[in-house]
């Protein structure tokens, strides 16, 4: 955003900023969706960021019909600057504090359940999702310090890092 002064000043007016992931299989039509009732269409997912003078918090909520106006009262916290990813089943969320990322399934009445978490601290700082792309169940990329970063969202393993070619290496 500073790289784009009207991006900025949007972004610098508006209070809370929403990210809407829909979350793809996490729930068939025979499944109790987020209201606790029979699902038969698909679940969305949003990370609100609330940024005040003593820090940011995100709260991360998942619905299946979008409401009027946003209730954040059943979303889960997380401290920080966090935003989302999703595969299969899974919702993840990166921490807005470190180079961790957690993951969750989605309980009946659209609670976060826990479901493990992975720490990119030996590789990087921050493992935001705008700088990865999850493009399997098996298989996500992190855009490290001169190296990518292989790892699976399954079995929340590092794979292999990938260091950059050369010629993109100043």
């Amino acid at each position: 955003f500073a790289t784009n002064p009207r991006m900025a000043r949007i972004f610098n007016k508006t209070p809370a900023l929403t990210f809407l992931v829909g979350l793809l299989a996490a729930c068939s039509s025979s499944e109790k969706g987020a209201a606790g009732a029979e699902s038969a269409g698909p679940l969305y997912a949003t990370a609100t960021a609330v940024s005040t003078d003593s820090g940011s918090t995100t709260y991360v909520r998942v619905f299946s019909e979008f409401e009027e106006e946003l209730d954040l009262k059943p979303a889960r916290e997380f401290s920080g600057w966090s935003d989302l990813g999703t595969s299969g089943k899974y919702l993840f969320v990166s921490s807005g504090e470190g180079p961790t990322v957690e993951r969750f399934t989605i309980g009946g009445a659209g609670e976060l359940e826990a479901a493990g978490e992975i720490s990119f601290g030996n590789h990087v700082q921050d493992a935001s999702f705008y700088n990865q792309t999850i493009v399997s169940e098996t298989k996500a990329y992190l855009v490290g310090d001169g190296e990518y970063i292989v790892w699976n969202p399954t079995s929340l393993e590092i794979v292999v890092t990938i260091p950059f070619p050369e010629d993109l290496v100043e």
